[in-house]
């Protein structure tokens, strides 16, 4: 997974986002298309902020029964 925290001049028009407390998540339809569920922990001590970030994949059409 990579972060970008500087989006000045970035088309984020395709993205969705996600927003919870003060931080905006932007996720792209790329992920979206391979991920069943999304869930976003954050979570601060201090000054400092943690993520988690879970996905379930979906299950691909050449393995469903």
């Amino acid at each position: 997974m990579s972060v970008d925290t500087y989006l000045k001049g970035k088309n984020t028009l395709g993205y969705t986002s996600f927003a919870q407390d003060d931080v905006k998540i932007l996720v792209p339809p790329q992920l979206l298309r391979w991920v069943k569920r999304i869930q976003i922990d954050a979570k601060r001590f201090l000054m400092w902020r943690s993520f988690d970030i879970e996905a379930e994949l979906k299950q691909p059409r050449s393995c469903r029964r």
